[in-house]
Parts: C-alpha cells; sequence; structure tokens
C-alpha cells in the first residue's frame, strides 16, 4: 500500500498528514486530491483501510441508507449508485435500494486506489504512536512518529481515526465478544460457533444486534438467539414518508428551540409526530442537528444521552424491510427488556452490540492524549470526544468529534467535515 514511496522523503515537510482510513479518511483524501490541492499528502491508514462494518462479506447485512445518498462527495451524494451502475449496468438499480455493505466496502477500496495511483499520495498502512510539535508559534508544525518506528513531519494534521474503544471489566472474558464486526471479519479459526442445543445473547437491539443475529444465522448456527436491551424494541424499519414542508419543517424547528431541554424536545416532537408522518418528522430534523444540540446545555445533553438517545437512535437509524422482515420470521429468537449482568453465564457466547458505551471511559490513543496534555486539543465537555483548540494545523473528523458535535459518524457528515476543513486549509494556505 505504499504508493510512489520513491518520490517521497521522510525529512520533507508534508502540507498535510491524515491518520486513519476507514470512510473519514477516504473521504478526506479523496477531496484533497481533486481538489488538486499543492503538495504531497501523507495518509496512515492503519491496519483497518474499510472500517471493520464494511468489510463483511455476508450479503444480507445491507446499508440501512439507500444507495443514492451514500457517496463520497458533497457535491455528487450519487457517486456511489454511479459507481454501482457502471459495474453493472445490465442490472437496473434504483436510488432507493439498500445495498449489501460489502459493495460499500468495495466503493472505499475503490476510492482509495484512485487516490494511490496520485503522484500526490504517500499512502503507509502504518499506526500513530506519538506526535509532537516541530515548528514554531508563528509556523506550527508536527512530527509524526509511527508505531513501527518511521517519523514524518507535516504541516497540519487531520485524525480520523474514529472513537476509541471503551474501557470495560471483563475484556479477558473470550465468551464476551465486545467487537461483534471484527468477530466476523476476522480469521475463520477464531469464530467458533456453539453447539444448536446451546444459547447465544446479544445485547441490544439496534442495527447492529440486529446484523449480528443475521450473520449468526448465515453462519450456521441454529439454536436460540436471546436479545437483551433496555428498551425491549428493536429499530424501527424504513418505509415511504411524504417529507414535510418547508414551512411544516420550519415551524417543527422553532417549537423545539422554545423549549431546548429533553423534556422541551420529547414533548414537542410527540406533538408533531400525532398529526403528521413520525418518519418524516425525524428525517426533518437532520441538518438542524447540531444546532438543536448545541442548544440544550451540557446538563440536558448528559440527561439525552441518558434516557434519550436509545429512543432517538431506533427511530433515526432505521432497518431496511429486508433486515426487519428476516428478524421476523426468525421463530429462535426472542428479545427481552432488562440488563445484562456479567454474572449471568447462561450462554454459551454475549456480544455486545450496545454501541458507544457513552458512561464507559475509553482508551485513548496515545498520540491524542498528548495532544491534550498539550493543550491543543480539549475534552468536549461530555468528556466523550475531542475539540481542537488549534483548528488551523490539527483538526478531526468524524467520531473523534461526538459530544462537542451530534451527528457526526454518518456519510452525509462525513464528507461535509471533510470539505469544510479543506476549505478553512486552503484559504490559509
Amino acid at each position: 500500500m505504499d504508493s510512489s514511496a520513491s518520490q517521497f522523503s521522510e525529512t520533507q515537510e508534508y502540507p498535510v498528514a491524515v491518520v486513519g482510513g476507514a470512510a473519514a479518511g477516504t473521504f478526506f483524501v479523496a477531496e484533497w486530491l481533486r481538489r488538486g490541492a499543492v503538495g504531497p499528502v501523507l495518509w496512515l491508514t492503519g491496519d483497518d483501510p474499510v472500517g471493520v462494518a464494511y468489510g463483511t462479506r455476508c450479503e444480507a447485512h445491507l446499508l440501512n441508507v439507500p444507495a443514492a445518498k451514500m457517496g463520497a462527495f458533497a457535491d455528487r451524494p450519487q457517486d456511489f449508485l454511479d459507481r454501482l451502475r457502471e459495474r453493472a449496468p445490465s442490472e437496473p438499480l434504483q436510488g432507493t435500494e439498500f445495498v449489501p455493505r460489502r459493495l460499500y466496502g468495495d466503493y472505499l477500496r475503490h476510492l482509495q486506489a484512485s487516490a494511490r495511483a496520485h503522484p500526490s499520495l504517500h499512502c503507509l498502512p502504518l499506526s500513530l504512536a506519538d506526535i509532537e510539535p516541530a515548528g514554531t508559534a508563528a509556523r506550527p508544525s508536527w512530527r509524526l512518529r509511527s508505531v513501527e518506528g518511521r517519523v514524518f513531519q507535516a504541516r497540519r494534521v487531520v485524525f480520523a481515526t474514529g472513537l476509541a474503544e471503551a474501557s470495560v471489566r471483563g475484556d479477558d472474558d473470550p465468551t464476551v465478544i465486545r467487537d461483534p464486526w471484527r468477530w466476523f471479519n476476522g480469521p475463520a479459526s477464531g469464530r467458533k460457533l456453539p453447539a444448536d442445543h446451546e444459547e447465544i445473547l446479544v445485547l441490544g437491539s439496534g442495527l447492529t444486534a440486529m446484523d449480528v443475529i443475521i450473520g449468526l444465522r448465515e453462519a450456521g448456527f441454529g439454536g436460540r438467539i436471546r436479545a437483551l436491551s433496555r428498551s425491549g424494541r428493536w429499530s424501527e424499519r424504513h418505509a415511504a414518508a411524504e417529507p414535510l414542508t418547508d414551512a411544516e419543517r420550519a415551524s417543527l424547528v422553532a417549537a423545539l428551540l422554545e423549549r431546548p431541554t429533553c423534556r422541551g424536545y420529547l414533548a414537542t416532537l410527540r406533538r408533531h409526530a400525532g398529526r403528521l408522518p413520525w418518519r418524516a418528522v425525524i428525517d426533518a430534523l437532520r441538518p438542524q442537528s447540531q444546532a438543536l444540540w448545541s442548544a440544550l446545555d451540557t446538563t440536558e445533553q448528559r440527561r439525552f444521552l441518558r434516557h434519550l438517545f436509545p429512543i432517538w437512535n431506533r427511530h433515526r437509524h432505521r432497518a431496511p424491510p429486508r433486515t426487519a422482515e428476516s428478524i421476523d420470521r426468525d421463530a429462535a429468537l426472542s428479545l427481552e427488556r432488562g440488563r445484562w449482568h456479567p454474572a449471568d453465564r447462561r450462554a454459551a457466547l454475549v456480544f455486545d452490540c450496545r454501541g458507544l458505551g457513552l458512561a464507559t471511559g475509553r482508551r485513548w490513543p496515545r498520540c491524542l492524549t498528548t495532544l491534550a496534555e498539550r493543550g491543543v486539543l480539549a475534552a468536549s465537555a461530555l468528556g466523550i470526544g475531542f475539540v481542537s483548540r488549534q483548528p488551523d494545523s490539527i483538526d478531526l473528523l468524524g467520531a473523534l468529534r461526538f459530544g462537542a458535535e451530534f451527528e457526526c459518524t454518518a456519510v452525509p457528515e462525513l464528507r461535509a467535515q471533510a470539505a469544510a476543513i479543506i476549505d478553512g486549509w486552503t484559504r490559509t494556505a
């Protein structure tokens, strides 16, 4: 993956370095190169270039967003759909279809291959170990040291590493799968399934839990699967809904901002969803999500994450119809409302699909804690992600922004963030 390495010297200063692969890093690099930015770019992709969720080969693992909305570029949201149509011109594909997630992994690999062919990209499958200042106050620069011992220097650095793993007791228990996607996508030798007379427990009832259940069935497990979640309800499913008019959307947002509290938001949404299609009401909030999040004070933001976040996720991140139908048809599957206690040993395997784990601490990489110690990054008020105090030379992309921002990990937000960072950096270059 070391592209055009002979053209680059490790003593040179790169105009920009990108730390992290997967969708976030790929979007940034593709946008940077597409704009014809001057000078070489260093890309340290780590060991997971497409992200674990898109590495699945299970055909029944579907994107939960229609294909027409998944393009990598803010001004070309249909780029992914166009790519699919180019690959199979004889197979008509509608933009409203929910396609296998592996196809999106292929799309990311296509973008990465195109980027690696660019003479200005130095792409390496390395992980960042540490970072330190190398310039002056008037002209900041950064020295980057990889885990493998290589050293680079860059004028600006963008981190697209994703949210750090949660610190959870019992990580050494081999029967508790904390990262289901890595379990599914790893070597087959590490994926031993229980016998069909045994039970598997799935923690959570959102999209990840639904995909894990479908993946277990495809892998051949025919025994009982018991799902356990706080709500005791699966994610809602996608269905057609007429979008709100501009006037209805404006009225909804204004009513929400009149009472910027969790109780106020919930009461307003229930009132509007009582007379308008609830899916259209939820979708209308997408462009205003950051303004609505910022209107809450820190206490209300914490309250939202503790009490309303699961409800929001169930309605906002909906399941493709085919996924929901597979879950409905599974006669050996049950869903219960409750909390899991690690002392419960009835299940042969436990898959933890509860998501971000907002109430737990995180094992942040040393490179990020170093920047926080130097005052370059500040922990968000909620203690989940970070905020850059020097965005002209260090910026963050994707899940690292969570807490300071709300919607920050889906494709529309990632591509918009990438474009905004590049806009700001090119203006001050």
